[in-house]
């Protein structure tokens, strides 16, 4: 196994890849590691965030807050009061945890003018959406789904997403106080801005693998 990571290791050097650490865990153990740091900090996973949004999402299901085929616009009518677009009022969670919710272009991209600009992203969403597609028809990655998605279990809950995550996902696998940033309206930003480090994405890892989450 040290023998795949050394290789591992090489082609990154030889390749100029921005790799910050890797780790090969075997029955719940580390089996071979490497870093660039002498300790373990905790750094921004971009979209792995969103498949801890996706677990969250099954977590709430299992509670009772959501249901896959729920139209996310009923839970959000102060902010697509005045939408007449029926594609982008049938958006169901299913919707958003495949990518599906008929846009024809991205929203909430990292160096998108709206994450500097717009307070309200949520209004900004039904607004400015372009809902081209009929929800389910067509997939388009895109940072604004998982975003909503949060918002929506957020409204269930009654908290933010990281809090609610805190005692079911987070602490169960070993990830304490955890540093995932909010949006101007104090949303999780599901998406993407969450910090860990390799160790605690290594315990998520085994956790969904043993279905303890």
């Amino acid at each position: 196994m040290a023998k795949l990571v050394k290789k591992f290791v090489e082609d990154v050097e030889k390749n100029k890849f921005h790799i910050l650490a890797a780790q090969v865990r075997k029955d719940g153990e580390i089996v071979d590691e490497w870093t660039r740091f002498a300790a373990k900090p905790r750094f921004e996973t971009y979209s792995v965030s969103k498949t801890f949004v996706g677990v969250g999402a099954g977590i709430a299901m299992e509670e009772g807050l959501i249901t896959l085929d729920e139209r996310v616009s009923d839970s959000f009518p102060e902010a697509s009061y005045d939408i007449t677009d029926e594609n982008a009022l049938s958006i169901t969670v299913r919707d958003l945890l495949t990518m599906t919710s008929g846009l024809s272009e991205t929203m909430l991209w990292r160096d998108g003018y709206e994450r500097k600009h717009e307070r309200d992203w949520i209004r900004y969403f039904y607004k400015a959406g372009k809902f081209v597609n009929k929800p389910g028809a067509s997939f388009l990655y895109n940072n604004v789904n998982p975003y909503i998605l949060g918002c929506l279990i957020e409204k269930k809950c009654g908290q933010n997403l990281r809090e609610y995550l805190r005692y079911r996902l987070f602490e169960p696998v070993g990830i304490n106080n955890v540093e995932w940033t909010s949006c101007p309206m104090g949303h999780t930003i599901a998406a993407n801005a969450l910090q860990i480090n390799v160790d605690e994405l290594g315990q998520f890892a085994d956790a969904c693998k043993r279905r303890r989450i």
